[in-house]
């Protein structure tokens, strides 16, 4: 694919479908590295923490396992080097006490929103030269494909634990 001349190809293969996939995750993944260098963080711990930005609501470990791929030592790991910088604080969730729910703390709050920012940007580059129609479009597309996800996880949880 030559990206000097870019045409819209009349259809697109899964195999093309695939490698932009991977091109962007690995796009995202640089904007993830950027945030890591400017605050010497791991991957996994800038994982954590835009897990948190982005998930007001359910900000607990269990959620963060399910959500995002990261194994249990590792997440353990990670949390306990964040909190001991102070970027977050563990407590109790209010809704319920068994669970302990993180919080963004000090710098935290600077790095979240350094995060929002490379995110931001990230998405600006991808949609660099679409219409507002083909935005739209897109994030319809978008939703149905979370939806598609979504439904086939639930299926594969369902089957495992049968």
């Amino acid at each position: 694919m030559c990206v000097e001349k870019f045409q819209l190809p009349k259809t697109i293969t899964w195999i093309d479908t695939m490698n932009i996939f991977a091109r962007m995750e690995k796009m995202r993944r640089l904007h993830t590295m950027a945030v890591a260098k400017r605050f010497e963080l791991n991957l996994t711990e800038v994982k954590i923490m835009s897990y948190l930005k982005n998930n007001q609501i359910e900000r607990n470990l269990n959620e963060i396992l399910e959500c995002s791929l990261i194994g249990e030592t590792s997440l353990c790991r990670a949390i306990n080097h964040l909190e001991q910088r102070e970027f977050i604080k563990k407590a109790l969730n209010p809704q319920n006490r068994r669970y302990l729910q993180l919080d963004f703390f000090g710098e935290g709050r600077f790095v979240a929103s350094y995060i929002e920012m490379e995110q931001k940007k990230f998405i600006s580059e991808i949609f660099e030269g679409f219409t507002r129609e083909e935005r739209v479009l897109f994030g319809r597309m978008l939703w149905k494909i979370n939806f598609n996800i979504q439904r086939r996880i639930q299926k594969s949880l369902a089957t495992k634990n049968k």
